[in-house]
């Protein structure tokens, strides 16, 4: 069964030049990472830390935590690993095998889903939406 999450970086893998083009992309999704947890932890934009703030900052670790995914498979295409063997499902059915595993997976996709909805949500009701957030 396809992986439509990762079908991108076996696409660019497979072209001429695709493993210097995914050095790139894995450079770009680890400079995303790193810059969502920098906007949580440190807060550089002074999104601050009522509701409001919380919620944007939540949305960032939920972003960093998705290109976070995306980068681990991006190095393991490069490394060689076939994408079905380390694929995010391998990981759901890992969990699902431990004690209480069921409810971390439901947590963690509420927390991807609420976190990422939040941020929509905000983005949304700012009075100067036009403006991008960083």
């Amino acid at each position: 069964m396809a992986n439509t999450q990762t079908d991108p970086i076996s696409f660019i893998g497979f072209n001429p030049f695709g493993t210097g083009l995914l050095i790139v992309v894995a450079v770009g999704l680890l400079g995303y990472t790193l810059w969502g947890l920098i906007r949580a932890v440190y807060d550089p934009l002074r999104r601050g830390n009522d509701t409001k703030g919380v919620a944007v900052r939540l949305g960032y670790i939920v972003s960093a935590f998705g290109y976070g995914t995306l980068l681990i498979a991006t190095i393991q295409y490069i490394l060689g690993a076939t994408m079905n063997e380390n694929g995010p499902e391998t990981w759901s059915e890992n969990l699902l095998g431990h004690p209480y595993g069921r409810i971390a997976v439901v947590i963690i996709g509420l927390g991807w889903l609420v976190g990422g909805g939040l941020l929509q949500i905000y983005q949304g009701l700012k009075t100067d939406s036009l403006t991008p957030m960083l």
